[in-house]
């Protein structure tokens, strides 16, 4: 088996978890890839791999840091079909599957001891004056928001090209489920299991009475579009990656990708275990 280890370095800074890692993996049957960046950095025999062709190589990735880390690597993995085992040097770790003290439950992989759970992905465009200048794919979320200014925002939604609502507030989530313990379900939108298919639209802080949460099937293209902009342009933001300026009369548009990211389970919890256990983690006890 040919693994990947990708360590987020402003989590494990000496590569102290990482060594324990390569050390723990070095008696399985595992080829071990890391990006040249690591090249000195480590001990352990490993394969460094320009970036571009790590995932194209590995047959799993294992992901080192939070939510983050894992949200960044599953857009790259799931260009190559790659499934990741994610361990939890963040704060939250929802997506993650293991903490740093579980290491031995890595030896499940090689004993074949595993699952793989599908997550629905999304693909966020922006196309101006008919032209598509910015894609991308999120595991997450696609927020359109205010920025840094604090000023409210005239939205309108359309799904499948028909408008469903005009809001006034500070922005937009449009949420798969996997999101939907994320940025959405604090900003009031529902909990949805991550085995459902379908995209939440929460509007962020709207000024009314009557704004709520709304769910569309996965087959759904939602489209959100600025229809009047008081100042600097809006932005745009997948997975809290850097925002994309959106302009006036822009068409944010949303709706479920082809790709879909993997995720390897190796212990029996379910969603609703995981949930309950970090929402407890969050203060929330019984």
């Amino acid at each position: 088996m040919k693994l990947a280890v990708i360590p987020n370095i402003d989590r494990d800074k000496d590569l102290n978890f990482t060594e324990k890692l390569l050390a723990f993996l070095q008696p399985y049957d595992a080829e071990v890839l890391m990006e040249e960046y690591f090249r000195g950095r480590v001990s352990r025999d490993v394969r460094f791999c320009p970036r571009e062709t790590l995932y194209r190589e590995a047959d799993a990735a294992i992901a080192i840091g939070g939510d983050g880390t894992f949200l960044r690597i599953a857009r790259a993995a799931a260009e190559h079909d790659v499934a990741i085992l994610g361990i939890n040097m963040g704060r939250v770790g929802y997506m993650t599957e293991l903490e740093p003290s579980e290491l031995d439950q890595i030896a499940k992989l090689f004993a074949g001891d595993y699952r793989v759970e599908e997550r629905m992905m999304l693909s966020a465009s922006v196309l101006r004056g008919g032209e598509r200048v910015y894609e991308k794919l999120g595991l997450n979320d696609a927020v359109v928001h205010n920025g840094m200014i604090s000023r409210i925002l005239d939205i309108d939604l359309y799904a499948d090209g028909t408008i469903m609502n005009a809001y006034r507030a500070d922005g937009i989530i449009i949420s798969t489920p996997t999101g939907s313990t994320a940025y959405s379900m604090a900003a009031g939108g529902p909990i949805v299991d991550p085995v459902m298919n379908c995209l939440s639209v929460i509007p962020i802080c709207p000024h009314s009475l009557y704004s709520r949460a709304i769910v569309f099937p996965d087959t759904a293209k939602v489209e959100v579009v600025l229809p009047r902009l008081h100042g600097k342009d809006a932005l745009l933001t997948v997975d809290g990656s850097e925002g994309f300026a959106v302009r006036q009369g822009d068409r944010v548009c949303i709706q479920k990708s082809e790709q879909k990211t993997k995720i390897i389970r190796v212990k029996k919890s379910s969603f609703y275990d995981t949930l309950y256990r970090k929402l407890a983690d969050r203060g929330v006890q019984r």
